[in-house]
């Protein structure tokens, strides 16, 4: 006898019942929706009904179709595991499971496929980059075991669709010393490799000098390119005499991480907030305390067991290479002292130097509330998803006005932590790469005929758009998409539109 799983209520149905079920008129229809599984009683002694409910199962006497088991379903390349995950057994094993009589490549195959794959995307990327005319690209020059790499990504929003594409141009070992002609030397053989010379709007890099000193030098002419060695030196004769002909190469215009340079504010030029005498000292006696509280945690395992213990919990410690490492470090350890965690004790157990109190709990309370719109504001700009160049002066606004609110309220100790923060976004060029971008992309639209008045416009009035009357084409133009509802996908908007056409150039990362 074969028993039928009734699905629609779990019911257990004898296979005898089952025109009589389907006969009766409150049912029927609902049957016809229902899915019935077909198992000996043998078969369901080893079975709870959840678990056959999630096995396939026939549908009114029709097997369901299975999807079929692919190559690209299998493709161990897609989650960037090691080449031997191949040859071993566990994984032989689950690849017949799934796909009974298909075999596993072997470890030569995979990296030989990998190759293919490689260059297979090389043909492809240069004829999709024919129908785009605007791309731009992030580097990244970073140093593991005494080597040095370079990583190139593009980035280009699809002229049909807007959607954002990143591609890897290359990823290259980067032999001697990383220097700004080298680095300018690989920038533009990866450009010329893919056609895009013409199409780069821009390079999006952090703040390394190696860097940037490669835009001053082979860059286009930026008014915002600033570094910390702007004084006059000496020209190197005897370097432009030696230089071949031919090997002079121009860059695209450079625009500096947002989200590095904001970094860069929270760490160094936060520094200056030290000058003041009350500041410093309150500052440095908290910040030694939880140091060695997250460096025993670190560096013994009986330690960091106690604080498990104690907390219930681990402690969240600095890295340096992650940012906000430190404002979340500190948060943490303040969160855990509000919910009523002894901290106290905690360094008595640990045989540590106590936060005293109410001063240096007061501190923490105005570091954490200070920095928490800078923390905020780094994690929006380092979003992998909906992030443009033209959320960066909206960005920097709202963390401005967040911090000066919080220096409002009157502050007993970070009053200059503050002040250090502001100044050092007023001194970053941010807000200067954001405006001339935005500057000369509106430009573009609403005065195509005064497009060049940038570029002859007095350093005062740079940032203003003056009082010229605009045509009435283009007052129609901005009419129509500000009428345009904000959560209004651009995608849809009228093809004619010039905003729409300037979206794919404009709209790049920070």
């Amino acid at each position: 006898m074969l028993l039928l799983i009734y699905a629609g209520c779990n019911r257990w149905v004898e296979k005898d019942a089952w025109a009589m079920l389907m006969r009766s008129p409150n049912d029927s229809m609902f049957c016809r929706s229902a899915c019935f599984i077909y198992w000996t009683p043998e078969q369901l002694k080893c079975r709870s009904v959840t678990g056959v409910l999630s096995n396939k199962y026939r549908s009114l006497g029709q097997t369901q179709a299975k999807p079929a088991m692919t190559a690209e379903k299998l493709n161990a390349l897609k989650g960037l595991h090691s080449f031997s995950i191949v040859e071993e057994k566990a994984f032989k094993d689950l690849v017949e499971h799934l796909a009974p009589g298909r075999k596993t490549l072997t470890r030569r195959m995979l990296t030989d496929r990998l190759d293919a794959c490689f260059e297979d995307m090389k043909q492809k990327l240069p004829l999709e980059f024919i129908n785009v005319d605007h791309v731009a690209v992030s580097a990244d020059l970073w140093s593991s075991f005494h080597r040095s790499f370079i990583g190139i990504v593009a980035l280009w929003l699809d002229p049909s669709t807007l959607e954002r594409k990143t591609a890897a141009l290359a990823f290259r070992r980067v032999i001697g010393h990383a220097t700004y002609d080298k680095l300018a030397e690989v920038l533009s053989s990866v450009f010329a490799e893919y056609g895009i010379q013409g199409k780069v709007t821009s390079v999006v890099t952090d703040n390394g000098s190696n860097f940037v000193k490669a835009f001053r030098v082979f860059g286009e002419s930026e008014t915002n390119e600033t570094d910390d060695e702007s004084e006059m030196r000496p020209a190197d004769l005897t370097g432009i005499l030696n230089t071949p002909d031919g090997s002079e190469c121009v860059l695209p215009p450079h625009i500096r991480c947002a989200a590095h340079t904001l970094n860069l504010v929270a760490t160094s030029d936060s520094a200056a907030a030290e000058l003041d005498a009350q500041y410093s000292r309150v500052a440095k006696s908290v910040f030694k305390k939880c140091s060695a509280l997250w460096s025993k945690q670190g560096q013994s395992n009986i330690s960091a067991d106690l604080i498990k213990s104690h907390c219930g919990v681990y402690l969240r410690r600095p890295v340096p290479t992650r940012w906000n490492s430190l404002h979340d470090a500190m948060e943490h350890l303040l969160k855990l002292h509000n919910e009523g965690k002894d901290i106290e004790r905690l360094f008595c157990i640990l045989k540590l130097p106590v936060l005293h109190r109410p001063a240096e709990y007061k501190f923490m309370e105005e570091y954490c509330s200070v920095m928490k719109p800078l923390s905020c504001a780094l994690d929006v700009l380092q979003r992998q998803e909906h992030m443009f160049i033209g959320y960066l002066l909206p960005t920097l606004a709202v963390l401005e006005k967040r911090i000066k609110y919080e220096a409002m309220k009157g502050l007993s100790y970070c009053g200059p932590l503050a002040s250090a923060v502001l100044d050092g976004i007023e001194k970053s060029s941010m807000r200067d790469q954001a405006t001339m971008n935005v500057r000369t992309e509106l430009a573009a639209v609403t005065q195509p005929a005064r497009a060049d008045v940038a570029a002859s416009s007095a350093p005062e009035d740079f940032f203003s758009f003056g009082l010229q009357t605009l045509p009435a084409e283009t007052q129609d133009e901005l009419s129509r998409y500000l009428l345009v509802p904000g959560d209004y996908p651009l995608r849809r908007m009228p093809r004619q539109l010039a905003i729409r056409a300037r979206e794919a150039a404009y709209n790049r990362n920070t």
